[in-house]
């Protein structure tokens, strides 16, 4: 059972979307032991600092959407705070924007996901809103169909939040070294991006525009895989999911992939999964270690900064 420090409240609403995401009963222990006391801490920063913006990164498939849910639940039952929840994957380029940018720089730009497929000046005006306490709206990213939803289906937030989450792989992240941009990590940079072009645009757009949106985070929770080994059998249950969530969705056909699609498509990402497995523990404020079963093992915790 969870920890009877939390409310009843608290402990029927996190044990009611334990069962709604089919997760087994267990989670409840990471719910008492991690993010309880992650949600605490934002809490008491909040306190201090005004409202807050929660960074959550981690691999393709770590469960960030799921950890940005439970945490929010506890700021809003346990904490009384209004918490509003985005990702960065809202946030992508349409498909005819990406489109333009695979003809005029590079045609592995097509593909959703690195940075600079994303809206950059629509994250910082989100944030801008945010800061100064007013309602915005949140755009909405169909995946199954690889598409931007219309502006009529985005997501209203109606009041000033206390706290914005907003969690993505690439949240976070730094630029790499530009020399570590030379060797080819997979089979995909090497036969297709054999002139460094599509990697130093990468490179460039989270030195200019992705740190900078990163820099605004107020405190960042990083989901630390094991391994990139793990990552495609995570993406590959996400994909399965997301046939059985949509199966015959309006009677359209998703865009869904099978083996080989969803190999090329994690190749996208090895370079910069990699880099944060390496780099995120020693800059986030908190690192969950995973087991490859997707069990949160441990938590650590950034000591805090002296005032």
């Amino acid at each position: 059972m969870l920890s009877t420090e939390l409310s009843n409240d608290t402990v029927t609403a996190i044990q009611t979307l334990i069962s709604d995401h089919g997760l087994p009963e267990r989670y409840e222990i990471s719910v008492k032991n991690f993010f309880a006391p992650i949600a605490s801490q934002i809490q008491q920063k909040r306190v201090k600092s005004g409202p807050i913006k929660l960074g959550i990164q981690g691999s393709q498939g770590s469960g960030k959407s799921t950890a940005a849910e439970f945490i929010a639940a506890l700021l809003e039952i346990e904490h009384g705070l209004t918490v509003a929840v985005c990702s960065i994957d809202d946030f992508y380029l349409t498909r005819a924007e990406r489109q333009t940018l695979a003809k005029t720089v590079h045609p592995l730009l097509s593909t959703r996901g690195v940075p600079g497929t994303h809206d950059t000046s629509l994250i910082a005006n989100t944030f801008n809103r945010f800061d100064a306490g007013l309602s915005f709206e949140l755009p909405v990213f169909e995946k199954q169909y690889d598409d931007r939803a219309a502006t009529k289906d985005w997501t209203v937030v109606a009041q000033s939040a206390d706290v914005l989450i907003f969690e993505g792989w690439c949240v976070g992240l730094s630029s790499q070294p530009q020399e570590a941009l030379i060797t080819s990590c997979n089979s995909l940079e090497e036969t297709e991006d054999a002139d460094l072009v599509w990697r130093n645009f990468i490179n460039h757009k989270l030195t200019n525009e992705y740190e900078r949106l990163f820099a605004r985070l107020d405190l960042m929770v990083t989901l630390q895989a094991p391994s990139f080994s793990c990552v495609f059998e995570w993406r590959r249950q996400q994909e399965e999911q997301l046939i059985e969530r949509n199966a015959n969705v309006d009677g359209n056909t998703l865009q869904t992939f099978n083996t080989d699609q969803l190999s090329r498509f994690i190749a996208h990402f090895q370079r910069l999964t990699e880099w944060g497995l390496k780099t995120m523990p020693l800059k986030a404020d908190f690192t969950l270690m995973l087991s490859s079963d997707h069990d949160i093992t441990h938590l650590d915790t950034k000591p805090a900064e002296t005032p």
